[in-house]
């Protein structure tokens, strides 16, 4: 993941005994200052490469489908909504989905319209 854009949103799938969860996080360059903060550290607490993942929040799926059926991926719905109009938000910064090695950019079906976030088809 480390070739991806900086800054980006990324929803992470990891599998866990009975379910799923999608933690949702933004991925920025690392100043000077967070060299000191324990987010400038990996997942397993070993010094980053230049980038710090915050995570913003993060959704338990019990019963849920699987995320990844061998061709496309998926965010769970209320998530795959706030990671697109974030992204409107902060000036279109991309935005990706990723399971295990498998990572897929999320396009964006929303538009801002007068102040409000719409999807796409409704100002056709």
């Amino acid at each position: 993941m480390s070739k991806l854009e900086v800054p980006r949103l990324q929803i992470v799938w990891t599998k866990e005994s009975d379910g799923y969860i999608a933690t949702y996080e933004m991925v920025l360059y690392e100043g000077k200052e967070s060299l000191k903060d324990v987010r400038a550290n990996d997942k397993e607490g070993n010094p980053s490469e230049g980038v710090v993942s915050v995570e913003m929040g993060a959704t338990k799926c019990s019963g849920c489908r699987v995320p990844y059926d061998g061709k496309t991926l998926t965010t769970p719905f209320r998530d795959g909504v706030h990671i697109m109009r974030d992204s409107i938000r902060l000036g279109n910064i991309p935005m990706y989905v990723v399971y295990g090695d498998e990572v897929q950019q999320i396009e964006n079906t929303l538009v801002e319209v007068d102040g409000q976030t719409v999807h796409k088809s409704l100002i056709d």
